[in-house]
């Protein structure tokens, strides 16, 4: 059976986790899970961009190493939404009589399509196309084949912040791995856990991390829009803190035990060996933030230049309200919509592991 190791590296904003594994032609296996937590970044800026990222990245190896993985040689690097960018534009070709469209026509097209030319402070990480327009305004997302008289491609290309690239890329340099490649997160994300059919029309992909956040527009072959905001489960912790003066690890574990679907009373307490608590005072907290999170969502679907169907399905992933109990229920009752969690059957998925699943995906496709 044809395989390959591969190791990704998933930047999220509270962890760092590496998982390498075996490309087979069917798909993918993990074989060793690695995983650091660390401060993180915040607006664009990682807190720490030497000393602590370099110690992560090393405990992450030594953790594979012990799960007996080989060598690392090539690191599959995964840009984080919050260091990403996504440009699209719009290129039409006629042609001087019908013809049936062939890749070399396809691939042509995004060099007139590039009009973007370099952005300062960004490198570009690939691009692709949405869909493509022909002459009788039938919209596919595969033209080669086609015959047409003119087609219209709407194209997006995927950018990295500077930010990202120059310490991250010191770092896997200093460590002696020199051969790296970089994609977009959101891309890999999109292509892993929203299905083909729907991304046709347009689906909605909404990532709660730990501080960092995202909505993510899939539409056709790609990421049409994405938008970033900075709340999530961390945040939530941090508000159960400052609520109760309880540490973070006491706080995780009543956000983990609230229940939001639950009708409850004003004497109702979630109890734990470190105190008991109003359940009814926890769930406002919580929801609190979620009206919050549920804000950005509704205005990151409305900044989107491309017009959502009503009923353009909307996926929810990531580890920050994944796993409380009835947050997604809640969100969907305040964008007005159902919510979906996006699921995975690869052995080993969880929501927290979403964005490096889907990483490890892309890796197996090459």
């Amino acid at each position: 059976m044809d395989k390959r190791e591969i190791a990704i590296f998933d930047f999220g904003s509270g962890a760092i986790r590496l998982l390498t594994g075996e490309k087979y032609k069917e798909g993918f296996k993990v074989n060793a899970k690695g995983v650091c937590d660390y401060s993180g970044f915040y607006k664009g800026e990682f807190f720490d961009k030497e000393k602590e990222l370099t110690l992560c990245v090393k405990r992450l190896i030594k953790q594979v190493r012990r799960a007996g993985a080989s060598r690392i040689k090539q690191a599959i690097i995964g840009v984080p939404d919050e260091f990403s960018m996504v440009k699209c534009g719009r290129v039409t070709v006629k042609f001087a009589a019908p013809r049936t469209i062939t890749k070399e026509d396809v691939d042509g097209l995004y060099y007139y399509a590039d009009c973007f030319g370099k952005i300062e402070g960004y490198k570009q990480l690939g691009y692709g196309s949405l869909y493509y327009v022909l002459d009788n305004r039938n919209r596919v997302t595969d033209a080669v084949g086609c015959v047409t008289g003119s087609i219209t491609a709407e194209v997006f290309f995927t950018y990295m912040d500077d930010r990202f690239f120059d310490p991250i890329g010191n770092v896997f340099r200093n460590l002696g791995i020199v051969q790296q490649k970089y994609v977009c997160s959101a891309l890999c994300q999109a292509d892993y856990l929203v299905d083909g059919v729907q991304k046709t029309k347009g689906a909605v992909l909404v990532d709660v991390g730990f501080v960092s956040s995202s909505v993510n527009v899939a539409l056709g072959e790609g990421t049409a829009f994405l938008y970033g905001f900075h709340s999530g489960g961390g945040s939530i912790t941090s508000d159960l803190c400052r609520e109760f003066g309880i540490d973070a690890e006491c706080a995780d574990e009543l956000k983990n035990k609230a229940d939001l679907n639950s009708v409850i009373s004003n004497t109702d307490t979630y109890n734990f060996e470190f105190g008991s608590y109003n359940a009814s005072q926890v769930n406002e907290v919580i929801k609190k933030r979620l009206n919050q999170i549920a804000d950005n969502i509704i205005k990151g679907v409305n900044e989107c230049p491309y017009p959502l169907s009503k009923n353009a399905p909307l996926y929810l992933t990531g580890g920050g309200v994944c796993y409380i109990c009835g947050a997604r229920e809640y969100i969907g009752s305040l964008i007005g919509k159902t919510v979906m969690q996006a699921e995975s059957a690869d052995s080993g998925f969880s929501y927290e592991l979403s964005s490096a699943y889907a990483l490890m995906n892309k890796a197996a496709k090459g």
